[in-house]
């Protein structure tokens, strides 16, 4: 699987938000992200490489919950 090298990416509600972990699961790459001006603004989104196109898109609710508990038990010590 490809490296990914995203650092800032501006999602669909014009709103610029750093990469600020990524995990792989069933070789797919999920981004955690948070906004730049708001850091409470926080989200998930998969990247997607298809036929040279790259794509953030957003999450299935099984799909979600799946990674959500991930970066929830990677983060659980650093409160």
């Amino acid at each position: 699987m490809d490296q990914v090298n995203i650092n800032v990416i501006t999602l669909d509600n014009n709103k610029k938000y750093e990469v600020i972990d990524r995990v792989i699961i069933d070789n797919k790459i999920y981004l955690l992200l948070i906004n730049e001006e708001d850091e409470k603004d926080k989200c998930i989104r998969k990247y997607i490489k298809e036929d040279g196109k790259e794509m953030i898109t957003t999450l299935e609710l099984d799909e979600l919950e799946k990674v959500l508990e991930i970066f929830t038990k990677k983060y659980k010590g650093d409160r």
